[in-house]
Order: C-alpha cells, then sequence, then structure tokens
C-alpha cells in the first residue's frame, strides 16, 4: 500500500459527512419551505436567523447531538459554518431561547405545513405492510432464559410482538430484493 502523508493549508472537518446533509436538503428546497412557515424571530439585532437555527441544529442532531450543550461540537467547525455560509455558529444558549419561544399555537402554526410539506414530498406508488401479531412462548428452564408466556403455566403474560413485512412491487410484478424489509416490534 501506497500511502503519502501531507500537509495542507486547507481546513478540515471529522464531520465532513455533513457536506450530504446539505445537499440533500438543498435538492429537497428546505429553504423554500422555511421561507413559507411562520418561525419566531429574535428580539436582537444581534441574534441569529431562524434558518440557520433550524439547519445548524439538524447538523447538530445529525453529528449525535442529544443535548443543547452537545451543539458546541458543530460551533466549533469552521469546515460547516463555510459550507453552510454562515457568518458565525450560534451557541447552545441561541437555540435554547429560540427554541423557548414555541408554545402550543406556535407549535400549530409551524409544524403542521411542515408535515404536509413534508409527507407530500414522500411518493408512495405501492406498498404492502403485513402485520402480524405472534406469541413467542419461553419455558425459562435454559440457562439465562426470561420467564414469559406459557399457555400450560400461570406465568404473567408477554405481550406479542408485531412482525411487519414490507414489500413494493416495481412495474407491478418484479419483486426487488432491495424492496423487501422484515420489521421486528417489541
Amino acid at each position: 500500500m501506497d500511502l503519502k502523508i501531507d500537509f495542507t493549508d486547507k481546513e478540515i472537518s471529522p464531520w465532513s459527512g455533513v457536506y450530504l446533509l446539505k445537499k440533500m436538503l438543498d435538492r429537497m428546497e428546505f429553504d423554500e419551505i422555511l421561507s413559507a412557515l411562520n418561525l419566531p424571530e429574535t428580539g436582537s439585532n444581534r441574534g441569529y436567523h431562524p434558518h440557520q437555527l433550524i439547519k445548524q441544529f439538524i447538523t447538530s442532531v445529525w453529528c449525535g447531538a442529544n443535548k443543547f450543550e452537545h451543539t458546541e461540537v458543530t460551533r466549533q467547525d469552521e469546515v460547516i459554518r463555510q459550507f453552510w455560509g454562515f457568518d458565525k455558529m450560534a451557541g447552545h444558549k441561541s437555540f435554547q431561547r429560540f427554541f423557548s419561544k414555541f408554545d402550543l399555537s406556535k407549535n400549530q402554526q409551524v409544524f403542521t405545513p411542515l408535515y404536509q410539506w413534508f409527507f407530500n414530498k414522500l411518493q408512495f406508488d405501492n406498498f404492502t405492510l403485513d402485520v402480524d401479531s405472534t406469541i413467542h412462548t419461553r419455558y425459562g428452564s435454559q440457562e439465562g432464559a426470561k420467564k414469559g408466556y406459557n399457555p400450560k403455566k400461570t406465568r404473567p403474560f408477554v405481550p406479542p410482538s408485531i412482525n411487519g413485512f414490507y414489500s413494493g412491487l416495481q412495474n407491478g410484478s418484479q419483486l426487488l430484493a432491495t424492496q423487501r424489509r422484515c420489521l421486528y416490534f417489541k
């Protein structure tokens, strides 16, 4: 294997895959739906535009953030700032202030058209979902086995598993292996 190590003055990022998220949102025309929504505005002239806050928040969640403080990871990334075209990145307090402006009424005003837009973008042509509820019996005599439903004994009932099978037909007749999915819910 021929490996070349070299130096560059260009910015690099561990989150460079987020560029695919940006391309996907651009292709979905995400900016147009954001412009059509009645988003809460910032009260400060130094505040961040709501579109930036939403895009940056989605980016942070895409990178694994599950708390407001985790948005600081993407805030420090210069490459993400550059390809989104932001002047500067918002801190976690900006997100907290922005999302605190949402109440029940604002949620209805924003998310109803957003969900309508999203589901109108989905194209369902020919899908079948078969759902089967199955009771798995467990006797519990094996080492490490969990106690479960046994029709011969009076143990507590285990709710049935729901098995779903999805398959879509292409051209009305041929079933593609990539379109077959097996779902297991418990």
